[in-house]
């Protein structure tokens, strides 16, 4: 059909009333979804009916909202040629045309019936909220959120490439209007709407908790398989706490305050989620209308949690996940704090691996100034390998590994929920332990180079040192001319304080000597490591489920049965697969190869922070020379200074004065208490500095370099 350069390209469904068709422009590619009334006739609709239909196209008009599904004009002969073929009269809505479906075949796919990730679920709950709310700030009530009633649209600049828009604005107020508008949506109904009573906007409020337990766990929260009557009459008795009700694997219906822990949400998202669905699956609606104790509004509560940062944790040595909120004064010590706390390893211990560029972050460093664009934290102690491998799997996957025969059609949906969460997990945690540990290797290759670097700067810092001690020691008693020393004890403690730094000095040097052997030994271990470190990123890459994941995926799309035949032969498949899961993850971490190098590594790991460590103490250590060196040069020069300025003697006292000293330092050599430390005086090195201009002699090549 086509009408100008408009042609009908399909119907994108129908409902109650309308049906949606699809309308392209060969010019420009313009797309348009254009809804009109089903009916051949005026006759079958009711007054009230004709109403909504006329209240939902007046509304489109005036809506502007990125996640409120757009009213577009459509040219005047296509409008013309439509309306012709429109008995009721009534009018069109061309709307814009969202070309990646609802969000209902989103969550229909196989990978999505144990719940979205956490990224999409952020995104679809912020979008929503915000439509949500731009109407009800309009005084209009949705009356039907779900699924079915939620679009996806192209979005660049988004990280899934998805912006998600509210549709179908024409709910009926009235539950009488049309049992058939309702066939699908009464799981989304509040108690209110079902029990014809008067409600306000808070009946999306629950519809909105619907959808996000939904979103989440991938199942309603609300006895799905029950009739409405028998699920109503359940909801009626749950606590003010509950926010689902489930059989368990006994059969017993069951209240729980919790969201189903088979979800791929964060624990911090989850617990600040778990707070908001309890308000708004309050049974009672003038409780749920009601604002949150601190009088933030419902939907702005939710963008609230939100907007929270919340950074991801994955530890190498355990292959778990953990979660921290964190604001915008939150230090990386804090955080290590809570994970040592939660991974209960010893604070000093831990090692936190963020990205190739943030290798040289401190504890008093903001977390989210290291973090930029990074959503993930890795965390090891000594060694990458965990000490031994742990699975926590769902419950229906132990007890099918254990007696498949007990397994029927009535668990098979749940089961099949179980067996995507565990093969996700597992995808996930196999990418994330790749990741960490290429990390951690450069992270070795960067601080055996750090240590290097430490050394360079150590060896100028010594060279230094060399140069101040072989200067002071050029320095002639008898180039001082005739000045009286004879009873100069401040003179004799400089002298001897002199030596004692050249002592210090003398087994720094000799520490260093040894340590040098130290990293010569280490970088030998890391050529031995390095020479076999390829085969072992071969090992480590053969850690992954992404065939594992295909193949549970496709069990899960061939799996629709009828009969207990079909049900043996798809327990029989997931009994394999998981096996085969299993297997590929023992014949990794059992792997002798991988184990050897992973205690090797991590011996060489505590190595490079103890070096580290010393020759950072090391350099501290010979900088704190340096300045006694430089007071002790000081001094010499004030004490000299008062030499020069007091009456010269005869050279045969001098001669005395210089032959009793050297005796005296070589008695109290090495002999001194405390190291004497003598504070620069600016004055007097001026003063000094002109009297030696005056004919004071020196060594003046080597008073240039100790100053």
């Amino acid at each position: 059909m086509q009408v100008g350069s408009w042609q009908k390209i399909c119907d994108l469904g129908s409902g109650a009333f309308g049906v949606v068709s699809l309308w392209k422009n060969k010019v420009n590619d313009d797309c348009t979804a254009i809804k009109m009334c089903r009916f051949k006739t005026n006759n079958i609709l009711t007054e009230k009916q004709k109403e909504r239909w006329n209240n939902e196209v007046d509304i489109m008009k005036i809506i502007n909202h990125s996640n409120i599904i757009k009213y577009k004009t459509i040219p005047e002969d296509l409008q013309e040629f439509l309306m012709k073929n429109n008995p009721t009269g009534l009018p069109l809505l061309p709307m814009e045309y969202c070309r990646k479906g609802n969000l209902r075949h989103v969550l229909l796919r196989p990978q999505n019936i144990s719940g979205m990730e956490e990224d999409d679920v952020r995104c679809i709950l912020e979008d929503i909220s915000k439509g949500l709310q731009h109407l009800h700030n309009l005084k209009i009530t949705h009356r039907d959120v779900k699924p079915d009633n939620i679009v996806l649209q192209h979005c660049d600049n988004r990280k899934n490439d998805t912006v998600y828009k509210i549709i179908d604005l024409g709910y009926a107020k009235e539950l009488g209007d049309t049992v058939v508008s309702f066939v699908g949506t009464l799981h989304y109904l509040a108690p209110e709407i079902f029990e014809t009573q008067k409600y306000n906007n808070s009946v999306d409020y629950w519809s909105m908790g619907i959808l996000t337990f939904e979103l989440i766990c991938g199942v309603l929260p609300f006895l799905p398989t029950k009739t409405p009557f028998e699920r109503f009459e359940k909801i009626k008795k749950k606590g003010p706490e509950d926010i689902c009700i489930y059989l368990n694997y006994s059969g017993q219906i069951t209240y729980s305050p919790e969201i189903k822990k088979e979800n791929l949400i964060s624990t911090c998202l989850k617990q600040n989620i778990e707070v908001w669905l309890r308000h708004v699956l309050t049974y009672d609606q003038n409780i749920r209308s009601q604002n949150f104790p601190d009088n933030t509004r419902t939907l702005d509560y939710l963008n609230s949690i939100l907007k929270k940062t919340i950074v991801n944790v994955f530890s190498l040595c355990r292959l778990e996940f953990y979660s921290y909120e964190i604001t915008e004064c939150t230090q990386i010590g804090t955080l290590k704090d809570w994970i040592s706390r939660d991974i209960k390893v010893p604070k000093t211990d831990l090692l936190l691996l963020i990205s190739n560029e943030a290798f040289n972050v401190q504890d008093n460093d903001l977390l989210l100034n290291v973090l930029k664009d990074t959503t993930y934290i890795y965390v090891t102690a000594k060694h990458f390998l965990p000490e031994k491998i742990t699975y926590n799997n769902p419950k229906l996957i132990r007890e099918v590994m254990k007696s498949a025969l007990k397994f029927n059609l009535e668990f098979l949906k749940p089961l099949k929920s179980q067996l995507i969460y565990f093969i996700t997990i597992e995808k996930t945690t196999a990418y994330h332990f790749k990741t960490s540990f290429h990390l951690y290797l450069n992270f070795l290759y960067h601080i055996i180079n750090k240590i290097k670097n430490l050394k360079t700067i150590t060896i100028s810092k010594v060279n230094q040192l060399v140069n101040k001690i072989d200067c002071y020691n050029k320095i002639k008693v008898q180039n001082i001319g005739d000045i009286d020393l004879r009873y100069n004890n401040e003179y004799r403690a400089c002298l001897n304080h002199a030596q004692r730094l050249i002592a210090s000095f003398e087994r720094s040097v000799s520490n260093f000597a040894q340590f040098d052997n130290k990293i010569k030994c280490v970088s030998n271990r890391i050529k031995v490591l390095y020479s076999v470190t390829e085969k072992i990123k071969i090992i480590v890459e053969s850690y992954n489920m992404e065939e594992e994941y295909k193949k549970v995926l496709m069990l899960i799309e061939k799996s629709n049965v009828t009969n207990a035949t079909q049900v043996n032969q798809v327990i029989s498949n997931t009994t394999k697969l998981i096996s085969g899961i299993i297997r590929v993850k023992e014949r990794v971490f059992r792997n002798k190869e991988l184990k050897a190098f992973s205690s090797a590594i991590g011996v060489i790991m505590c190595h490079c922070f103890e070096l580290k460590k010393w020759i950072q103490e090391y350099n501290i250590h010979n900088e704190e020379l340096l300045q006694s060196f430089e007071q002790n040069k000081a001094a010499h020069f004030d004490i000299l200074f008062k030499a020069a300025a007091s009456k010269p003697k005869s050279d045969t006292e001098s001669i005395s004065d210089q032959s009793s000293l050297s005796g005296s330092l070589a008695q109290e050599l090495f002999s001194l208490p405390t190291p004497y430390l003598i504070h620069q005086n600016q004055d007097l090195r001026y003063k000094f500095e002109e009297i030696l201009s005056l004919g004071i002699s020196g060594d003046a090549n080597c008073l240039d370099q100790l100053s």
